[in-house]
């Protein structure tokens, strides 16, 4: 959570978009890009779009070159957990197995009770 905050306070918008347009007209801006960025019912992604919602999203072509490299990097963190969950957590049990295995013990019994 904390990883979350700090990389939200590194994006920063392009300064010419902030100049070219003004601090007022900015979100109008924003939202007509991400207008163009959508399909009629169905995103960039290929997920389905509910033409009532329209989260306040910044598009990723606003950022400056410095936050889409922090944004890009954040991107593939979020990527690698699932890996490291799948692959990394029981490669670390195995490699712990030996050395504590009553620890590996009591953390394999909560994991699997709580499933």
């Amino acid at each position: 959570l904390i990883i979350t905050v700090v990389v939200s306070m590194f994006l920063k918008v392009r300064p010419e978009l902030l100049h070219a347009v003004g601090a007022d007209s900015l979100g109008d801006t924003i939202a007509r890009e991400a207008q163009a960025w959508q399909h009629v019912g169905i995103d960039a992604n290929g997920s389905i779009q509910d033409p009532l919602y329209c989260p306040p999203v910044l598009p990723q072509e606003c950022l400056s070159d410095s936050s889409r490299l922090v944004y890009q990097c954040w991107v593939r963190f979020c990527s690698l957990i699932p890996c490291w969950m799948v692959f990394g957590m029981p490669m670390l049990m195995m490699g712990l197995a030996r050395p504590y295995p009553q620890e590996v013990f009591a953390a394999l019994t909560l994991l699997t009770s709580a499933m």
